[in-house]
C-alpha cells in the first residue's frame, strides 16, 4: 500500500495531474493544495537545474520562454537519475529536435556550447606524465613524441559566435562559414578559446594519437613556440609519450 501510494504521488507530481482520491485531508491544507505545492516545487527545482547549466540560453530567449521549454524538456526527458548531475544532459538534443524559430536558430548550438563547458569542468584529472624529459629531448625524440590532450579538451564547430551569444550579444554577432571553439580546464576553471581551422586539425590529429611530426603538418607558419608553450602550460597538452 505504501509503495503504491508513493508511486502514485510521484507520478502525479511528474505528470502534473491531480487525482486526490487516495489522499486524506491534512490539518491545514487540502489534498489539492498540498499536491499543488509539491508540483510547483518539483518543476521549479528542475528549471533551476536547467538555468544553472544553460544561463546563456535563458538570457537570449527570456524567462517566460525558458520556463516553458523547461517543462517541455522534462516532460520529454523525465529524470531517471538519483541525483541532479545529468538531468540536463539532453537539453541540446531536445532543442535541436524542436527546431526553434529563425530568430533563435542558434539556440541548440548555444546549449551544446554551454554543456561542453560543463563537461570540460567535470572531466577527469589524471596525473601528467612525460614532461620531465622535455629539457633533454632530442630533435628525433620530438618528431616521434605523442602528445596526449587533457581529458577536459573538447572541440565545437559552429557558424555562430557562441561566446558572444552566451553573453546575450545578438546584435554584435555575424555568422560565417565556421568558427571552432576549444574547451579546456585550467587552474580549476572551464575555459574556451577560438582557434583556427589548422589548429583544430592539429588537435584532432593528437586525439587520434598521431605523432607530433604528423600532427604539426596541419599547422601554419603562424603557430610558433609561444603557442606550444601556452598549450603546454595551460594543460591543454596534458602528457607526452616518448617513443
Amino acid at each position: 500500500m505504501l509503495q503504491h501510494l508513493q508511486k502514485n504521488f510521484f507520478e502525479q507530481i511528474q505528470k502534473n495531474t491531480k487525482d486526490i482520491s487516495v489522499y486524506t485531508e491534512g490539518a491545514s491544507l487540502t489534498p489539492e493544495k498540498g499536491l499543488e505545492i509539491y508540483q510547483f516545487a518539483y518543476w521549479k527545482r528542475l528549471e533551476e537545474f536547467l538555468e544553472k547549466d544553460f544561463p546563456g540560453v535563458k538570457k537570449n530567449i527570456g524567462s517566460r520562454r525558458f520556463s516553458q521549454l523547461s517543462k517541455e524538456y522534462f516532460s520529454a526527458y523525465p529524470s531517471r537519475f538519483f541525483n541532479a548531475t545529468d538531468v540536463t544532459r539532453f537539453f541540446p538534443d531536445f532543442l535541436e529536435d524542436k527546431k526553434c524559430s529563425s530568430k533563435f536558430s542558434f539556440i541548440a548550438e548555444l546549449a551544446r556550447y554551454e554543456w561542453l563547458l560543463r563537461e570540460s569542468f567535470y572531466a577527469l584529472e589524471p596525473e601528467r606524465v612525460g614532461l620531465q624529459k622535455i629539457p633533454n629531448a632530442s630533435e628525433r625524440d620530438w618528431h616521434a613524441a605523442r602528445f596526449l590532450l587533457d581529458p577536459s579538451v573538447r572541440l565545437l564547430e559552429s557558424k555562430w559566435r557562441l561566446d558572444l551569444l552566451k553573453q546575450g550579444k545578438q546584435s554584435n554577432v555575424k555568422n560565417k562559414s565556421s568558427y571552432t571553439f576549444l574547451f579546456y580546464r585550467s587552474q580549476g576553471l572551464a575555459r574556451v578559446m577560438l582557434i583556427t581551422a589548422a589548429e583544430a586539425n592539429f588537435f584532432r590529429a593528437l586525439y587520434r594519437r598521431e605523432s607530433l611530426e604528423k600532427a604539426s603538418a596541419f599547422l601554419s607558419s603562424e603557430v610558433n613556440a609561444d603557442s606550444f608553450s601556452f598549450w603546454l602550460h595551460s594543460g591543454i597538452l596534458h602528457s607526452i609519450i616518448w617513443i
